[in-house]
C-alpha cells in the first residue's frame, strides 16, 4: 500500500482536524467521567506541562511566546495569523483560527459543541500556560478567531 504525499494545505487541515477532534473528545470524556472539575484539572495539568516545555525551549517573554505560538498555528494548523509588538507586550491576531473552523464544522455535523465552548476552553488553557510562564493574557474573541494580548 502506498502512503499518499499531501500538499501543505491538506496536511494542515488534517492536523487541525485530528488535534481538535482529539481534544474535544478527551475533554468531553473527562467531563463526563470526572465532572467539570476533572476537566479543569486536565487543563491545568496540560498547561503546566506545556509551560515547562516552553521554558526548556527558552520561551520566557511575551514576544518569544507569540513567535513560537503563531509559528505553530500558521505552519502546523494553517491558521491565518499575525503578530504585533506593543512595547514589551505582544499581540497575536488569529484572523481565522483553523481549529475553531474544525469545531464549527463538527457542530454542523451534529457534534454537541459550540464556538463559545471551544473558545472558552482555549482561553482558559492559554491563561494557565501563560500564568505558569509569569505572563498574562487579555483575550478578545472575534467571529472566526481571536486577538490575544500577552504581557508580563
Amino acid at each position: 500500500m502506498e502512503i499518499p504525499e499531501l500538499k501543505k494545505e491538506e496536511t494542515q487541515k488534517l492536523a487541525a482536524q485530528q488535534w481538535t477532534s482529539f481534544l474535544l473528545g478527551s475533554v468531553g470524556f473527562i467531563a463526563q467521567k470526572l465532572g467539570v472539575e476533572g476537566a479543569k484539572e486536565f487543563t491545568v495539568s496540560g498547561a503546566k506541562n506545556t509551560a515547562n516545555a516552553l521554558k526548556a525551549m527558552g520561551i520566557n517573554d511575551p514576544k518569544s511566546f507569540a513567535v513560537s505560538d503563531a509559528t505553530k498555528w500558521k505552519n502546523v494548523y494553517g491558521s491565518e495569523i499575525s503578530i504585533e509588538e506593543d512595547g514589551n507586550n505582544a499581540v497575536i491576531n488569529h484572523k481565522k483560527c483553523a481549529c475553531l473552523a474544525v469545531t464549527l464544522d463538527l457542530a454542523k455535523k451534529g457534534m454537541p459543541v459550540s464556538k463559545e465552548q471551544h473558545c472558552a476552553g482555549c482561553v482558559a488553557y492559554y491563561k494557565e500556560v501563560l500564568g505558569n510562564l509569569g505572563m498574562k493574557l487579555e483575550p478578545k474573541l472575534t467571529e472566526i478567531g481571536c486577538v490575544f494580548k500577552i504581557s508580563e
